[in-house]
């Protein structure tokens, strides 16, 4: 940096240290003249108020023991006697005075003269205008002080006080421009002084420092001959060095990306290991573990080191009736080194139970060889609760529709057993009959009881079907004929179909492979298709109530079954919502058997669908996973 331009740095920063500092003085200077003169005036304007309301106390209680003695009124007489003094108070600075005035209607009246433009009294100002701000304020009964215009529109610093005993306001006030004007001089003169202070310093910094610029400009070509001497030795050596330099920065580079991918893989573990939601671990082959993510704290109550220290503990939580589960999971796994997933109970240490959803896996390395097992345990507590819950309620829902069926099938039942009952007493009266005889047949009598004892079975039978549909039991997968079930079902509500005029054909293939379900829950879904079915056909003519029944073989291993009717089949708007839980076509109908049915098919791993037939007429089939691919 040249010599002229030091001095001109050095006097910038020597004149904006003094303009701060001037700056900051006045402004401490300022503010606390204006705290004082705002306490003066408020200190002023308080007793000057304390002042008038004595007078007018005083003048009140004189003429109370004196009446008459202020004709005018004591207050008038007060007045007077504030407005007498006034005009012999000349103010304090130059544009310093006192302010009386009274609010008459919308104005502000001033009682006493003032001391600008030798005027009398001001005029009266408008309440609301932004003129005698301090003046407006004491009128409202507010105490304090103000930097605002006052009755000329000057901006000045004013005390103002209410003069509760008169309701008058009282302000003292001076002009800013007076309060404001030794301080502007006391800044004038600070920048005077302070530009002497920079010019006589800038001279004794030139004369002072000269030398030593110069003692330190010969050093400085002194070190610049050494540092060129020095630069060529270093290009010297420089040379010798580079293809070194070269290989060292190759190996460096190569190895400093090897570390970084090396630590990102390692940060990427830990931040996927550590802060998973489920407990992860690995373990070796022995069964010994290598790593246990934090999350089995929260799903086991058990630190990762204690699972470590002691790998037998992961056997030890699982709850005794489980435990075949676990191990038999424990062998296969091992030997048949495939990815596997159970579900088992745990007793934390807290001893709460909860479900656990295990899968695991074999870890090897790039030449097959098996390193261990990497495990992943989730929590499914919560949504075990909720299956549970949700199969009971299934199951209750289930068993109010097949109430509600038997209600329907109430007459129809009341005729078959009705039947055997009529022919149990018949044989009955009959076997009396040959008994009183003279000579009775004893062959005969032998027929008419093995009669009854037919009849009497049919009739156990038809109570045992009813007792299984009304009975509320957990679901039992067996295996059975599709076409038995149907069958069953079908009898028992033959003599109603007889009763209302319909007529069902059946049309079940006999080759099928059975399958594995729930005999009564697919009763269920057959009851409620039949007796939908004849619902639809209600308004048909009798000759035109068909209704027929079909089994087949379907796609995927599966059976179909379908009930098509003879009705006039399904709208749009009914199409779409037939399935839905609480919709019903029927009058009096819940709106739960069909979405029921649904639900036991699914459970089933079948599905369930309906069609309108081009020629009229609905079709409802469900299809059933054949032999062991059902429920187990």
């Amino acid at each position: 940096m040249s010599e002229r331009k030091r001095i001109f740095l050095l006097i910038t920063i020597m004149i904006t240290t003094c303009l701060v500092v001037t700056g900051v003085s006045i402004s401490i200077l300022y503010e606390a003249g204006m705290t004082e003169g705002r306490e003066r005036l408020k200190e002023t304007a308080q007793s000057q108020a304390r002042l008038i309301e004595a007078m007018a106390r005083f003048d009140a209680a004189h003429e109370i023991s004196d009446p008459g003695s202020f004709p005018e009124g004591p207050t008038t007489a007060t007045l007077n006697k504030i407005i007498d003094a006034h005009d012999h108070y000349k103010g304090f600075g130059q544009t310093g005075e006192f302010t009386l005035s009274k609010k008459e209607g919308d104005f502000i009246v001033f009682l006493l003269s003032h001391r600008h433009y030798d005027l009398n009294k001001p005029k009266p100002v408008p309440f609301e205008s932004e003129l005698a701000e301090p003046m407006r304020r004491a009128l409202l009964d507010q105490s304090g002080t103000v930097v605002g215009v006052d009755y000329r529109g000057e901006m000045v610093l004013a005390a103002y006080e209410p003069v509760a005993e008169l309701n008058l306001g009282i302000v003292a006030k001076i002009d800013m421009s007076e309060v404001r004007a030794p301080f502007v001089k006391a800044g004038l003169i600070g920048l005077l002084f302070a530009g002497m202070v920079v010019l006589i310093g800038t001279g004794l910094f030139i004369r002072i420092t000269n030398p030593m610029i110069r003692q330190l400009e010969n050093r400085t070509l002194e070190m610049e001959k050494i540092n060129e001497e020095m630069e060529q030795r270093v290009k010297e050596r420089t040379v010798e060095l580079i293809e070194t330099n070269k290989q060292l920065k190759t190996e460096i580079a190569d190895r400093k990306r090897v570390e970084e991918k090396l630590s990102e893989a390692e940060f990427q573990y830990r931040t996927i290991a550590d802060f998973t939601y489920d407990w992860e671990y690995w373990s070796d082959l022995d069964g010994t573990l290598r790593y246990v993510s934090p999350a089995c704290k929260r799903i086991s109550g058990y630190e990762p080191r204690e699972f470590i220290e002691n790998s037998s503990l992961s056997n030890e939580i699982v709850v005794p009736e489980d435990r075949d589960i676990w191990g038999q999971h424990f062998h296969d796994s091992r030997s048949e080194l495939k990815p596997r997933e159970i579900q088992f109970r745990i007793r934390r240490q807290d001893g709460e139970i909860r479900w656990i959803e295990h899968a695991c896996q074999a870890v090897v390395d790039n030449q097959g060889e098996i390193l261990g097992f990497r495990a992943s345990n989730r929590d499914i507590t919560k949504r075990k609760q909720l299956e549970i819950e949700a199969q009971q309620h299934r199951e209750e829902l289930a068993h109010l529709v097949r109430v509600a069926t038997m209600g329907e099938l109430s007459a129809a039942l009341a005729h078959e057993l009705n039947q055997p009952l009529t022919a149990i007493l018949s044989n009955a009266q009959a076997a009396q009959r040959f008994l009183t005889g003279d000579r009775p047949d004893l062959d005969e009598v032998k027929d008419i009881l093995a009669d009854i004892v037919a009849e009497d079975k049919r009739a156990g039978q038809i109570i045992q079907r009813l007792g299984l549909l009304m009975k509320k039991e957990k679901v039992q997968f067996e295996t059975h004929s599709i076409n038995d079930i149907i069958r069953e079902a079908t009898n028992l509500v033959y003599y109603d179909m007889v009763i209302l005029n319909v007529s069902i054909s059946m049309d079940l293939n006999e080759g099928l492979p059975p399958v594995r379900v729930d005999r009564i829950q697919l009763q269920q879904v057959i009851l409620n298709f039949i007796l939908n079915a004849s619902e639809a056909m209600k308004d048909r003519h009798p000759e035109s109530r068909q209704m027929e029944i079909m089994t087949r073989t379907g796609e995927s291993d599966t059976i179909v079954v379908s009930v098509k009717d003879s009705g006039k089949g399904l709208e749009k708007e009914d199409f779409e919502k037939i399935l839905e839980p609480f919709y019903t076509t029927k009058s009096e109908g819940l709106g739960m058997g069909l979405p029921i049915n649904k639900r036991i098919i699914e459970a089933h791993d079948g599905r369930l669908w309906v069609e309108n037939d081009p020629d009229g007429g609905l079709t409802f089939s469900f299809t059933l996973p054949i032999g062991n691919r059902g429920k187990a």
